[in-house]
């Protein structure tokens, strides 16, 4: 249930307890369960603005994947999709345009939830925002504000949407 807890409290806007559930999952033997931890508690503390430990904890989903003997295959890809989005996040808050333009049309969903689409939809908004790219910026946006209303990223989607006007 942890993960199931860490993902609700990010999508609620609760980030620290998120990282709480988070960190349960880090603990856990299970590789896959660990690199979920650690990417929910990357993106909480991307959220917080607590860059720094972001990517820390990026370096360490890195490390973890990279180590990681038991994967199969497709789920391995599945995380590598992740590692591609943590990587546009790195750029974003260290505002490299020049990287996240190399970056920001290389990330792909990795599931098919809705949650997951309105994440990367907000982080490529994010990437077109700082990249000057208004109309993808906008695209981004108002795609998180319709179909993922009941969650967070609309409500940082409309602030980003009021800065575009």
């Amino acid at each position: 249930m942890d993960h199931i807890y860490a993902a609700d409290y990010l999508y609620l806007g609760n980030y620290e307890e998120s990282i709480k559930y988070a960190e349960k999952m880090i603990q856990r033997p299970n590789e896959q369960m660990a690199l979920a931890g650690l990417f929910n508690q990357a993106r909480c503390e991307f959220f917080l603005g607590n860059y720094e430990l972001f990517r820390q904890t990026v370096a360490q989903y890195e490390r973890k994947l990279s180590s990681c003997q038991k994967l199969k295959p497709k789920i391995k890809i599945a995380y590598q999709k992740i590692n591609n989005i943590l990587n546009l996040m790195c750029a974003i808050s260290n505002n490299d345009v020049e990287k996240i333009n190399e970056l920001r049309n290389n990330v792909e969903i990795w599931n098919t939830s809705k949650a997951t689409e309105g994440f990367v939809n907000y982080i490529r908004g994010i990437a077109a925002y700082k990249a000057d790219d208004k109309e993808e910026a906008i695209y981004r946006f108002k795609f998180v504000k319709e179909n993922c209303s009941k969650t967070v990223l609309s409500g940082l989607s409309e602030e980003y949407l009021s800065l575009l006007k």
